[in-house]
């Protein structure tokens, strides 16, 4: 987040440390870009987890990075990573849902 926008949010180096909706905004080619980084919601089955970020992402315009954590740092396989997004990915119907691989360099090493 702190990377591609102006924001200024705490980082961690361990998974699910966002507690709350975190946004930033960054320009490309003239267009202001709002970015919103989302608790995770792979700690709890879908009935339970955060209906803040999922409801933040179902209401606006926009598009849905889905990170999947190939390395599997997060404690979850890409399986259960997989899973939940094809469990989810109802909600995000009229728009663009892209799954991003995340954390390929430490896979490589």
């Amino acid at each position: 987040m702190n990377k591609v926008t102006r924001a200024d949010v705490d980082v961690k180096p361990y998974a699910f440390t966002a507690k709350s909706l975190f946004v930033g905004h960054t320009d490309y080619n003239y267009l202001q870009y709002q970015v919103i980084d989302t608790p995770g919601i792979l700690d709890r089955p879908f009935e339970d987890i955060e209906m803040c970020s999922v409801t933040a992402l179902a209401h606006l315009r926009s598009a849905v990075l889905f990170f999947l954590d190939i390395f599997g740092s997060c404690g979850y396989i890409i399986a259960q990573q997989a899973a939940l997004l094809h469990s989810i990915k109802f909600l995000f119907m009229n728009k663009p849902l892209v799954a991003v691989c995340n954390k390929t360099d430490f896979a490589a090493a």
